[in-house]
């Protein structure tokens, strides 16, 4: 079996980084934040990968901002969407219909961690104490797996994921490439 963990970092190694107080993240992981993802965030020293994927890494100072820019996309997009079925006469609040997703916190909702040039974003999807990741870019479709980030990623860069290629370009992780992108 392979350990997703090692595998990546190799690639984005370096000293874990020492956890920033931010009020959000703490209630986070007062949740059961997976440990493999924490570690992710801990030992991954890069800022995003192939020029395209970006981290929004709970050990940024800025971690706050961008979760709050990336939520004020996120209520834009599910405002629309719920608009769309009104105005079509498809909404009956008392079925809870409409966007199935509620931006962190809440019973059944997602979190991002990365976000990708074309607007599409990786969140955890979380709900009844389970961890999994979410897909979701400029459609209707969502992709979730149950699966670590270690994971994700590894599958990603090895072609062992192809269904959300409406998401990302296919020639993204050609040949089995990741170059690491770090801020100045």
């Amino acid at each position: 079996m392979i350990n997703y963990e090692n595998e990546l970092n190799k690639l984005f190694s370096g000293e874990p980084q020492e956890y920033v107080t931010a009020d959000k993240f703490n209630i986070v992981l007062s949740e059961g934040f997976p440990e493999s993802d924490l570690n992710f965030f801990k030992n991954c020293k890069c800022d995003g990968i192939n020029d395209y994927i970006w981290f929004v890494s709970p050990f940024e100072p800025s971690w706050n901002d961008m979760v709050d820019e990336i939520k004020a996309s996120y209520l834009f997009v599910k405002e629309g969407f719920e608009h769309d079925i009104i105005m079509q006469n498809h909404y009956i609040p008392e079925c809870n219909e409409g966007y199935p997703f509620e931006f962190y916190p809440g019973e059944k909702c997602i979190l991002p961690w990365a976000q990708c040039d074309n607007g599409t974003v990786f969140y955890w999807r979380i709900e009844n104490g389970k961890w999994s990741i979410l897909v979701y870019g400029e459609s209707d479709t969502f992709y979730e797996y149950d699966m670590t980030i270690y994971e994700i990623l590894y599958k990603l860069v090895n072609g062992e994921i192809d269904d959300m290629s409406q998401y990302l370009p296919d020639n993204l992780f050609e040949n089995g490439m990741i170059c690491c992108y770090f801020s100045s």
